[in-house]
């Protein structure tokens, strides 16, 4: 009897603390969407300005940071940290504007994780870079290939019972060397630029580093995916995806009438509106690395589908595989 009702007591004490829980859960997620929206539109709006400033040579600064961003991301976030794949600069620059500092770093397994990552002050922080060596870490970029080597006693000892493999990436004088292939900007900044793997020689023996290509490419979102081709020919090219859900806003807000998907790749605006972004990211690029032409296609590129991997890195050989025609197409092979 007591027993029994004892346990109801309970059981509606329970409820009722569940319930009052749920209650608090959800009005805070509704505050923290409508926080979220409020620093979304607040970062678009700052962004362009930032840019701005950051082409002018000015510093740029968001100011004191948003409250509401940092409540959207959970409230009380002093900063988030971004690694394991490329952080597209406009991403940066729109957290940076909502308030939110989001660091890019960079390391890896072997090296007890951060070789470098950027800091919460303007001096130490460098958008499109993963910031500044952390102490207890040497990087030097080798001189014949670019590849980043790294030194220091939050390195590795070794592959577990397998000094073969360890040989092959630890040299005589220690440097660990990393497969990432980077530059030192103002000798302060570590930027990565590629997969020493993936660089390709063109016929007149230039290297050709097709991820940093791809990146410039990416930052239009016009673009969904890309991969720049050109091993072994006389110059660069690119195989592009248009991005059709963007596309289709910018149709909308030109009155353009929107074509059936299968001639998407032969609509004269889409490939006008692709072509500019081509001519913009080639001003940027040395003379050897610049895209001769490029071919969109209409594709789309999967894990599932086998195109890229788990961490979005495109499997090159499967795409270019599935996509020769194109590609000889584009340096005039049969």
């Amino acid at each position: 009897g007591k027993g029994g009702a004892s346990s109801k007591q309970d059981a509606g004490a329970l409820g009722g603390m569940r319930r009052a829980a749920n209650a608090e859960v959800q009005a805070t997620a509704k505050q923290a969407r409508a926080a979220s929206a409020s620093a979304a539109a607040s970062a678009a709006r700052k962004v362009k300005k930032e840019q701005s400033n950051e082409a002018a040579g000015g510093g740029g600064g968001a100011g004191e940071p948003a409250a509401s961003a940092a409540l959207a991301a959970g409230g009380g976030a002093g900063g988030l940290a971004s690694g394991g794949a490329a952080l597209n600069p406009r991403i940066e620059r729109i957290f940076y504007c909502a308030g939110l500092n989001l660091l890019q770093g960079y390391g890896l397994t072997e090296t007890c994780v951060v070789v470098s990552i950027n800091r919460f002050d303007e001096d130490n922080r460098m958008f499109g870079t993963t910031g500044v060596v952390v102490e207890n870490s040497q990087v030097k970029i080798a001189d014949e290939d670019g590849e980043i080597l790294v030194k220091g006693p939050s390195l590795m000892m070794g592959y577990y019972k397998n000094p073969e493999a360890t040989a092959e990436v630890i040299d005589s004088e220690g440097w660990f060397h990393t497969g990432d292939v980077g530059v030192m900007i103002d000798s302060k900044f570590l930027k990565i630029t590629d997969r020493k793997k993936e660089l390709f020689k063109t016929s007149s023996g230039k290297y050709i580093s097709p991820i940093a290509i791809e990146n410039k490419l990416k930052e239009s979102k016009y673009i969904e995916q890309c991969m720049v081709v050109g091993s072994g020919q006389k110059y660069a090219s690119a195989i592009i995806i248009p991005s059709i859900l963007n596309f289709k806003d910018y149709f909308s807000q030109h009155n353009i009438a929107w074509p059936p998907a299968e001639d998407i790749c032969l609509n004269e605006e889409v490939k006008k509106v692709i072509a500019e972004h081509v001519k913009k990211v080639n001003a940027t690029l040395a003379p050897y690395e610049q895209l001769k032409r490029h071919q969109l296609i209409t594709a789309v590129w999967g894990i599932e589908s086998g195109e890229i991997t788990p961490k979005l890195s495109l499997k090159r050989k499967i795409i270019h595989q599935k996509h020769l025609a194109v590609i000889n197409k584009i340096f005039g092979e049969d």
